[in-house]
C-alpha cells in the first residue's frame, strides 16, 4: 500500500478519527483487495491505539466501487457499510468484496467520493479517505473516456476537487 500507519497516527491531531476505506472493486483489483485485507490484520489497531491514547477513538468503513453501468457493470457504487469501531465489523466488509467487471481504462471514482462525502462524519473527528485503484476516473481526457449519463450531474473531475478537499478538511 502506498501510505503508511505512522504518516497517518502522527498526523492525528485531532482526538477521534473517520476513516474510510474507499475501494475499487473491479476485476484487476483482487491483489488491492487482499493487501487492504492485510493492513487491517495488521495495522489497523496502531490508528485505533494512537486515537486512543489521544482521548478520542476511530471509526472505519468500506465503500467499493467499479464502472457505470453504461460500461456493463451491474452496480457503480456499494455505500451500505456503517462507520464501525470493531475490527470484525471492518474485517466482514473488506471479506465482502469481489473483484469482477471493469473492462475500459476509467472507473467511477468522482461517483464514489461523492459517496463517501456524504458519509455521516462526526464533527469533531479528523476525517480520512483512502482511496484505492489502479484507473484514472472519468472525466480526465483518457483516450476514448465518455463521461456517463450515470455520473454525478455528469461532473467533470477537476470541478468535484475544491468541494472533496474542502469537505474532507473540516472540521
Amino acid at each position: 500500500m502506498a501510505f503508511s500507519v505512522t504518516s497517518l497516527c502522527s498526523s492525528l491531531t485531532i482526538l477521534s478519527s473517520d476513516v474510510v476505506f474507499v475501494h475499487d472493486a473491479t476485476g484487476s483489483q483482487q491483489p488491492y483487495i487482499d493487501d487492504a485485507r492485510q493492513f487491517v490484520n495488521d495495522r489497523i489497531r496502531d490508528i485505533q491505539n494512537k486515537s486512543i491514547m489521544n482521548g478520542g477513538d476511530a471509526r472505519y468503513r468500506v465503500i467499493a466501487f467499479r464502472d457505470h453501468r453504461e460500461q456493463g457493470d451491474l452496480w457503480t457504487v456499494h455505500d451500505s457499510n456503517p462507520f464501525t469501531k470493531d475490527f470484525a465489523v471492518l474485517k466482514r466488509q473488506l471479506d465482502a468484496l469481489v473483484a469482477l467487471g471493469g473492462g475500459d481504462g476509467p472507473e467511477a471514482q468522482i461517483d464514489v467520493l461523492d459517496a463517501a462525502l456524504r458519509s455521516s462524519w462526526r464533527r469533531d473527528a479528523k476525517r480520512i479517505a483512502i482511496l484505492i485503484t489502479d484507473s484514472p476516473p472519468h472525466g480526465i481526457g483518457e483516450p476514448g473516456d465518455v463521461v456517463p449519463a450515470s455520473h454525478p450531474g455528469g461532473e467533470q473531475t477537476t470541478s468535484s476537487r475544491p468541494s472533496l478537499m474542502l469537505t474532507l478538511r473540516q472540521p
